[in-house]
């Protein structure tokens, strides 16, 4: 008897950690071109990432700083609209206050 609820136990606890993963690419052969797309594709267009913020230090306050500030963040928003280079949110001065800052202290 001791054997018994011995072995359901086991029974029980092998059922309930199994674990069922699905990858449909797995089903495919091994050199088929849609398997060697998907591991080039996962390799260098994967659409993981990690967040980054990006600080400045002091800075002077004049009108061609804010102007390139302006141009990078035109290039950020440009990549933003293109799928895949950049994800998430872009938060930048905006060009009314390039101005109004650089008319206060430059």
């Amino acid at each position: 008897m001791l054997i018994t609820l011995g072995l359901f136990s086991v029974g029980i606890y092998g059922t309930y950690h199994i674990k069922v993963a699905f990858d449909p690419i797995l089903m495919l052969p091994e050199k088929s071109y849609l398997r060697q797309y998907s591991r080039t594709f996962d390799a260098h267009f994967s659409t993981k990432g990690w967040d980054a913020t990006i600080y400045t230090g002091e800075s002077e306050y004049t009108e061609d700083v804010y102007e390139k500030i302006d141009k990078m963040s035109t290039l950020f928003e440009e990549s933003l609209e293109k799928e895949g280079y950049i994800t998430g949110n872009l938060h930048s001065i905006s060009p009314d206050g390039v101005h109004t800052v650089a008319m206060v202290y430059g």
